[in-house]
């Protein structure tokens, strides 16, 4: 994941970051984490409907999401945004092994 970032950070001055996750704990580490090492904006949401409002709304270069979140999950959530752009780099991170959920990840163009 840090090489894929790294090569967008030399592209563009100021990259704009979505991150969805349902667990807040796990979404303020990831943050804190990725505001000590780069200079995105980051765009932080609880579920996917939350996420896809934000990104129609500002349109981000990354999403980051959770495969599993409640009222729509990761893959709706990709499934929607390529609606809209096939351009937008996309990471699925998932704590669980989810072969399935991860296949489908795969046709949908997804970094995971």
């Amino acid at each position: 994941m840090e090489t894929l970032l790294l090569t967008y950070i030399h592209l563009y001055k100021k990259l704009k970051l979505l991150y969805a996750e349902d667990e807040q704990q796990t979404r303020k580490d990831h943050i804190t984490y990725l505001n000590s090492k780069y200079d995105f904006t980051i765009y932080e949401a609880n579920d996917g409907i939350e996420a896809l409002s934000i990104y129609k709304n500002n349109m981000p270069d990354i999403v980051l999401t959770d495969i599993t979140m409640p009222n729509m999950d990761g893959l709706e959530l990709v499934r929607e945004i390529r609606k809209i752009s096939h351009h937008t780099k996309i990471v699925i991170l998932t704590a669980h092994s989810e072969h399935d959920k991860l296949m489908q990840a795969l046709d949908l163009y997804v970094v995971n």
